[in-house]
């Protein structure tokens, strides 16, 4: 029979993953600042996918970046939260909300700060409105599908099972900051700029489930001693 990891081995896990994420958003976001050339590969990386663009790939992935849309996110974090209150799963509801609403904060902040314009062509695959840096859909599709991935997998008992919903959430937020960097509308630092801010979100809500989660065992346990004594 597997051990579960205990609370303290994952919460300094999620302190590590949350530490590496920070850090590489802060190098990511200096580096942009300070012209270095990562800015030219982003520029380069932008011109050589516009020039090979083809109409079948800019079709499916223009279809493929809906889905990290407002108009779908919001409705998959309500129908989950809503799934999960049905069933009195309030700490992954909330997570849920949080996921979205954090995201969504997080990246107007950032962009207001950095204030990054977007990509230019002359013939534009696809049009988008505000700064650049870090790229919203990639950052909240993180946030979302990642909480969503995590509160499903919660659920699943085989090992398998949730492997695979893991990975379908995986594929699926690389797929949609691939779609934003093809389409013209993002650079490729601001999508791992946006994974790394979302990724920094997520291990700290998971951090506060798990002190949440924590104290409110710590209260069961003083309040059955008390019980019985």
């Amino acid at each position: 029979m597997t051990r579960r990891p205990s609370a303290s081995s994952v919460a300094g896990l999620l302190v590590g993953v949350l530490a590496a994420s920070a850090m590489l958003f802060t190098k990511l976001a200096m580096d942009v600042s300070g012209g270095e050339p990562i800015v030219s590969f982003d520029r380069a990386t932008a011109v050589w996918l516009h020039v090979h663009a083809t109409g079948s790939v800019t079709d499916v992935l223009a279809a493929v970046t809906q889905l990290g849309a407002a108009v779908v996110l919001l409705p998959v974090t309500l129908a989950a939260a809503l799934a999960l209150l049905l069933r009195r799963r309030w700490a992954h509801a909330a997570l849920m909300g949080a996921a979205l609403v954090g995201g969504e904060a997080l990246n107007m902040a950032l962009k207001a700060a950095f204030e990054r314009p977007r990509p230019s062509f002359s013939h534009p695959l696809a049009t988008a409105t505000g700064f650049s840096f870090p790229s919203g859909h990639a950052m909240v599709a993180l946030t979302v599908y990642g909480a969503l991935a995590f509160v499903v997998s919660a659920s699943v008992k085989s090992r398998r099972a949730r492997a695979s919903v893991v990975a379908a959430a995986v594929a699926l937020v690389l797929a949609i900051g691939f779609s934003r960097v093809y389409l013209g509308v993002h650079y490729v630092s601001d999508v791992l700029a946006a994974y790394s801010v979302a990724l920094a979100w997520l291990m700290l809500c998971g951090l506060t489930l798990l002190v949440a989660s924590a104290t409110a065992g710590s209260a069961a346990r003083r309040t059955s001693s008390a019980a019985s004594s």
